[in-house]
């Protein structure tokens, strides 16, 4: 019984110390990666845009860059955001109406708790073709080969 006792408690410490030893990731990475494409050709394309911002302008993620992927945080208190492109020198700007489930699970007691984001979808675009890569994973940024999770087409 002494001997079970031991186990017991020493798996309960190896399982806590484990995730002591990792420490925990402050910064959360739940973000949908975007590609913008030629409509004619399907190949990678980048967009010279004034400003990319969420849902208001407050919400600035980029600004004067000419861009082919996109890095779009998803908020942890709703299920959809809206994406706003404004181009350079045009005052129409493309609009993305980007929705999801969110699933929350517990990382461990000392670090909390952290956001899966699944059945990605595009409910509006003013884009002229959008697909859906990727819809149901753990979204994290892989700067030298990000995943696409949803493809932008443009004229």
């Amino acid at each position: 019984m002494k001997v079970q006792s031991v186990v017991y408690c020493l798996v309960i410490v190896l399982l806590f110390s484990h995730c002591s030893e990792q420490g925990c990731n402050p910064v959360r990475n739940n973000v949908v990666t975007i590609g913008l494409f030629k409509l004619d050709t399907k190949a990678t394309t980048s967009v010279a845009y004034d400003s990319v911002y969420l849902d208001n302008p407050s919400h600035l993620i980029y600004k004067d860059t000419s861009i082919g992927i996109l890095h779009i945080p998803m908020p942890y208190d709703k299920d959809s955001v809206f994406l706003f492109l404004k181009t350079k020198n045009v005052a129409k700007k493309d609009t993305v109406l980007i929705s999801f489930q969110r699933v929350f699970y517990v990382v461990s007691p000392d670090c909390g708790y952290d956001m899966k984001v699944t059945n990605l979808s595009v409910a509006k675009a003013t884009f002229p073709k959008t697909e859906i890569a990727l819809k149901n994973v753990l979204l994290d940024i892989n700067a030298t080969n990000p995943q696409i999770h949803i493809k932008f087409f443009k004229k």
